[in-house]
Order: structure tokens, then C-alpha cells, then sequence
């Protein structure tokens, strides 16, 4: 007995139009898509949403005491980053953090246990003071008097990943650090805690 196929799925239309497919982003054709004045509208009504339902889909769950990874924008620093309401952008972690335990008040820092910058578990997550911040850094070996502390290993990486023509924003991310601190350290030779030579790149 021959097989037939079922009837076709409906084509979506635009929801400016109504009249190209719906091809593009925010349910748009491609027409409508790239002309910014109704990709704006659109972008506007999506950010209308309430935010916990668009933060958590960016989050890659995992058990109750393992790190979450958020997979949407990053910051060059490697934290995640958010829009919030009305377009204003917020650290994953520390929009995490207010929709488990409520409004942060002012002038504290989220910070992280695990010391994962892209975790956003709430169960990993504590609030502190600036001090708290910077003694929870230095405790873990990653600041000291407001410098990032290297190894010749991480020293080494840097250049190497500069010499194969890594961009800035690519070596910091590969490191931990922002893209000005890794600029400094290529540049100006900026280490803090390294009495070694640093390799230089035309050699």
C-alpha cells in the first residue's frame, strides 16, 4: 500500500505584514526584519516579557549542587549578562541571585562560591560587602592589591595566544581576566607577582 505524506504544516506570516514567511528573528520576514524601525518595536515587545521567563531558558541546569551554566551574552570578563526591563543590562549571576532571595540592596556584591564567573545557581551565590568581595578574591588567589595574580603558565599562555593573532577579547576570556588587563599585560608588560622574563613575541 503506497505511503502518503500528511498535509504540510501551516506557513507562519510575518507579524508586521502578515504577508512574507516568517523567516527571521521575533517572528518577522526578512523585509520587515531589516528595517530597524520595526525591529526595534519588535525587540521592545519581546523585552516586555517578563524577564524570568526569558533568563532561565539561557541557563543550563544541572544538579542542585553543581555549577549552572549560563549560555546566553558574556561580558569580556566572563560573566554572563542580561537585559533587563526596559533595555538595561544586568551580571547573570547577580539577576540569578534577586529572582531565589529578592532585591539586593545597595552596595553589595554577588559573589560566587564555586569562583565560576558563568555560574548563575542561586545555590552558589552569596552576598558581601566590597571587603567581602575583595577578601573572597585574595582567598582564592586571584587578586591582590587590585592585581591579578599570574603564573609563568598563564604568563606564557597569554603570549602564546597573542603570537597565533588571538584577539584581546579572546585571550581574556581564555584566562579569566578583562580584555584591558590582557591588552596591559602584552603591551606593558604589567605582572603582578612574575620575577621571570617575559617571552617576547618576535622571538
Amino acid at each position: 500500500m503506497p505511503q502518503t505524506c500528511g498535509p504540510s504544516p501551516p506557513m507562519l506570516l510575518c507579524l508586521h505584514c502578515e504577508r512574507g514567511p516568517s523567516t527571521r528573528p521575533r517572528g518577522l520576514c526578512g523585509q520587515c526584519y531589516y528595517r530597524p524601525e520595526i525591529r526595534s518595536r519588535y525587540r521592545k515587545q519581546e523585552r516586555a516579557v517578563d524577564p524570568a521567563t526569558r533568563f532561565w531558558p539561557k541557563v543550563a541546569k544541572a544538579g542542585p549542587d553543581e555549577c549552572w551554566a549560563w549560555t546566553g551574552a558574556k561580558a569580556g570578563t566572563g560573566y554572563g549578562s542580561f537585559y533587563h526591563d526596559a533595555g538595561r543590562r544586568v551580571p547573570a549571576h547577580r539577576f540569578a541571585y534577586e529572582l531565589a532571595n529578592g532585591a539586593i540592596s545597595c552596595g553589595r556584591f554577588v559573589c560566587h562560591r564555586c569562583d565560576n564567573r558563568g555560574c548563575v545557581n542561586p545555590a552558589h551565590l552569596f552576598l558581601g560587602t566590597p571587603a567581602d568581595n575583595a577578601a573572597d578574591m585574595a582567598a582564592k588567589g586571584r587578586c591582590s592589591f587590585g592585581r591579578t595574580r599570574f603564573s609563568r603558565e598563564d604568563v606564557a599562555r597569554i603570549y602564546a595566544l597573542r603570537a597565533e593573532g588571538k584577539g584581546f577579547r579572546e585571550i581574556g576570556q581564555a584566562v579569566g581576566i578583562s580584555r584591558t588587563y590582557a591588552a596591559a599585560i602584552v603591551r606593558q608588560g604589567r605582572l603582578a607577582y612574575l620575577s621571570a622574563e617575559v617571552p617576547s613575541l618576535s622571538a
